[in-house]
């Protein structure tokens, strides 16, 4: 855990320094958004690849998925008015 916030830390002082180089925000950007699908690739590989939940998909069922809508569309929903309040540039096409 102490990994996470350190390199958490870590990539907000170097946004402040670089924070202006719009084409580098850019191509940091794309990187990250290259990684977060292939984190979301090996999570599905790693569910996939477990017999125990694989055998037990259906008990989850509706439940997990009421879960997982409600925490996307919670997400989507909290951050466009957070997203409205933060001023500066967004790094997207």
């Amino acid at each position: 855990m102490a990994w996470i916030i350190v390199f958490f830390g870590a990539g907000i002082v170097l946004g402040t320094r670089i924070g202006h180089k719009k084409r580098l925000m850019h191509g940091i950007a794309q990187l990250s958004e290259f990684l977060v699908i292939i984190l979301l690739f090996v999570l599905g590989a790693a569910i996939g690849s477990n017999a125990e939940i694989m055998n037990n998909l259906w008990s989850l069922g509706w439940e997990g998925l009421m879960l997982a809508v409600g925490a996307i569309a919670g997400s989507l929903l909290g951050a466009k008015p957070v997203e409205r309040l933060l001023p500066g540039d967004t790094y997207e096409r």
